[in-house]
């Protein structure tokens, strides 16, 4: 073979390859849930290539390649894949394996969800990231449009608990998205003075705090363990929410940093209506 055929067949596999990385290294990966929701919102499921366990919905994204939890990334996994963008949020970041990724050429972009405007503001950020920005407006609009229509609904004067732990009880405090959806509502938060985002909380302070209402987001699609919570609540007579049996259960996934958000709120506002 001649020297000048040789260069040009090296030319062809070195041009091959390099078409091969460009398309393996073309995929996204999401380290949140709702980032994970929000790219499908925008057209882009098809560009995910990892995301992580608790990456559940829409139901395509469960068979998309798992890459970490909530608070941990397999490097490896992640490396193999090369993709060409990594998105997390701000908020219970992983920051030594995310510096890892970054070193080694892998782009990485956080987003804010810690705060409902930071929500508003991230929808344009991702969309714009990938040139999707009508896309993006279309969907902000639509989470505003409904959230607004939620909000003139005329409800009650009630003082409600999101409870989203136990063992020890966590409520949702102040500073943070869902208390700022509350009052986005015009919701009474029973704890929504606490400058802890998302605050311990004795059995003490759940009767001083005196809600109309509780709302445990705590377990999630669980139904079996709704008896025993409820058992648990009942020994509170003294709690008006307990006394007129106005607890209730959701899941917290409803509540997540998506579109998935409204309906949260709107099955808050349905059980807060006259």
């Amino acid at each position: 073979m001649s020297n000048f055929r040789l260069k040009i067949l090296l030319f062809l596999i070195l041009l091959f390859n390099f078409n091969i990385l460009s398309v393996a290294s073309a995929g996204v990966v999401s380290l949140k849930p709702n980032i994970t929701e929000l790219l499908f919102e925008l057209g882009l499921g098809d560009r995910l290539v990892g995301v992580t366990t608790f990456c559940d919905y829409p139901e395509e994204a469960k068979g998309i390649e798992k890459v970490g939890d909530y608070s941990h990334v397999d490097i490896e996994k992640v490396l193999k894949i090369h993709p060409e963008i990594v998105i997390n949020s701000k908020e219970n970041s992983i920051e030594r394996e995310i510096i890892f990724l970054e070193k080694r050429g892998i782009k990485v972009k956080f987003l804010n969800f810690d705060r409902l405007n930071q929500f508003f503001d991230s929808i344009g950020d991702l969309s714009k990231e990938f040139d999707r920005e009508e896309e993006g407006k279309k969907i902000l609009s639509r989470i505003k449009s409904e959230l607004e229509e939620l909000r003139a609904i005329d409800l009650p004067s009630e003082k409600v608990i999101l409870v989203v732990g136990v063992q020890p009880l966590v409520v949702v405090g102040g500073n943070n998205f869902l208390n700022d959806l509350l009052a986005y509502l015009n919701i009474s938060n029973a704890a929504g003075g606490s400058r802890v985002r998302y605050p311990n909380w004795g059995v003490e302070q759940l009767i001083l705090s005196q809600p109309t209402v509780i709302i445990d987001l705590s377990m999630g699609t669980e139904k079996k363990g709704e008896a025993m919570r409820l058992k648990w609540y009942r020994q509170f007579q003294s709690i008006p929410a307990v006394k007129n049996n106005r607890i209730y259960f959701m899941d917290i996934d409803h509540f997540r940093a998506s579109s998935r958000l409204v309906r949260g709120a709107k099955k808050i506002v349905e059980l807060l209506k006259p």
